[in-house]
């Protein structure tokens, strides 16, 4: 995590995946993740980590940033 940001009056986590050893930009997967997807039900942790994966390896592949947005049930 690379810190905390609002965004139209919702807090967001800047998510980042980084490759160890790699000069210059290293940063090879980014998501947004909003802190109302957030939850400490164990259920509803998995589905938002699920998302999270997801917009995870869809910036992988294509290269953009992806948020997660929504709220926990």
């Amino acid at each position: 995590m690379q810190g905390t940001f609002k965004q139209a009056g919702q807090r967001f986590h800047n998510i980042q995946v980084q490759v160890n050893g790699v000069a210059g930009k290293s940063t090879v997967a980014h998501a947004n993740v909003s802190e109302s997807t957030m939850t400490d039900d164990p259920i509803n942790q998995t589905g938002v980590r699920n998302k999270v994966s997801s917009a995870l390896n869809q910036s992988f592949d294509s290269g953009h940033s992806y948020s997660v947005t929504g709220t926990a049930p």
